[in-house]
């Protein structure tokens, strides 16, 4: 497979959902999904979110996402989170 055929998939974090992304040679979005996930938990002046919440959303987008992409042709994957985390 050449690199013009290649995709890198984005997976980005929050506080109120996961979205991922594939982009071709280019730059062009050739598939994307959004999954929310629960608000995090306020007490006092913290908020906290148990990270496997996170993860449970990146599963959840990257089934979404692969219902429109062979995961084959993924040549990178790049990951960001909300700040602080």
């Amino acid at each position: 497979m050449s690199m013009a055929d290649r995709l890198a998939v984005g997976i980005d974090i929050g506080t109120s959902g996961v979205r991922v992304a594939a982009l071709d040679w280019v730059g062009d979005v050739v598939a994307q999904s959004a999954v929310a996930t629960p608000a995090p938990d306020r007490v006092g002046g913290s908020i906290t979110q148990d990270a496997t919440v996170w993860w449970r959303g990146v599963e959840a987008a990257l089934r979404d996402l692969r219902t429109c992409i062979d995961f084959a042709r993924v040549g990178a994957v790049a990951v960001d989170g909300t700040s602080g985390t």
